[in-house]
């Protein structure tokens, strides 16, 4: 009997994408059980989007938030839901073809109940930081361009700071699942499936500054370590990017410094190391940016040099008066 299957989408002003969203959800040859929308937007979502979830059968649960706040979104979701399985997605990705079966027949064909999580594979397109969309990332349409930027944003990225253990690595899989999953790390905050008993006892962290960036960093190393996490390749979506997101190109980017600066501090093992790997990748982040402030989007790859660059020094700055004060 297959679980029952929960989809939450959090929504903040992006109607059109979450429209796309929620059509990719009920375009699957197995439906969800119910989708749950959190809005934490200025704006009501369009009605329509409710009428046709309800058409297609499919169970319609909407929360409102008035404070703007992904971890705080997720967590309403995830107390509103019923489902076994829970799918957290992003209001601007759109599944693959028969995501849902796929994903539900890998829960099925883990009968000793193993596998506590799977994260999906994502082709970004738009303002990601190896975006296919040049245009929409700032970069300017030369081929060279996009991929020095590439090759910039791998050596610079924060995948090297990362927990120690991992506890997928112990999981003997059924033959069925041999191959198809690969023991994760970290996985992407919108594209990531997990049982109930995993958000039962690791929490979307509502502290972090800003609005989001890095939650999804912060849930993955702590639950990673305590249970048996996966990505599947053959899950597939398109993560479309919209823009909408980072209006600010500043704030984004010392919400990123902030919070990634947090996720060290909280969620990795103690030691130098971790730090060294942190600054040189926000070091590296930040003359990135800064380089692509003369070949690309000058305005949004300024702003975000200098927001990390703030962020950095407001965290350093805040420590420091937290040692004063303490004494």
């Amino acid at each position: 009997m297959n679980k029952s299957i929960s989809v939450i989408v959090p929504t903040h002003d992006r109607p059109e994408s979450l429209r796309r969203a929620v059509r990719s959800v009920l375009a699957q040859s197995r439906l969800p059980d119910e989708l749950i929308i959190v809005n934490d937007g200025d704006n009501e979502i369009p009605s329509d989007i409710a009428d046709e979830v309800r058409r297609a059968g499919v169970r319609f649960i909407y929360r409102r938030r008035q404070h703007p706040s992904l971890p705080a979104s997720r967590n309403t979701g995830i107390d509103a839901s019923d489902g076994e399985i829970l799918l957290l997605l992003d209001d601007d990705v759109e599944l693959g073809r028969g995501f849902l079966a796929d994903m539900s027949a890998m829960y099925e064909a883990d009968v000793d109940c193993q596998v506590d999580g799977i994260g999906a594979v994502g082709t970004d397109l738009g303002v990601g930081l190896a975006s296919s969309d040049r245009k929409s990332a700032g970069v300017k349409n030369r081929a060279w361009s996009t991929g020095l930027w590439n090759v910039l944003v791998f050596l610079t990225a924060h995948t090297r700071w990362l927990p120690r253990r991992c506890a997928a690595r112990s999981v003997r899989l059924p033959p069925g699942l041999r191959g198809r999953l690969i023991p994760a790390k970290f996985l992407i905050g919108g594209r990531v499936s997990v049982r109930r008993r995993v958000v039962e006892a690791v929490r979307f962290n509502e502290a972090f500054f800003g609005y989001a960036v890095a939650e999804d960093r912060h849930f993955s190393y702590r639950a990673t370590q305590r249970f048996a996490m996966f990505v599947a390749p053959s899950l597939k979506l398109v993560h479309h990017c919209d823009r909408a997101s980072r209006p600010d190109s500043f704030a984004w980017g010392r919400m990123m410094a902030m919070n990634h600066i947090r996720v060290a501090a909280e969620a990795l093992e103690p030691g130098a190391g971790k730090w060294l790997l942190l600054a040189w990748d926000l070091g590296g982040m930040i003359l990135v940016h800064a380089a692509y402030a003369v070949v690309g989007d000058r305005k949004f790859h300024a702003g975000m040099a200098r927001g990390l660059l703030a962020g950095v020094l407001r965290t350093v700055a805040d420590a420091i008066k937290g040692q004063l004060c303490a004494c």
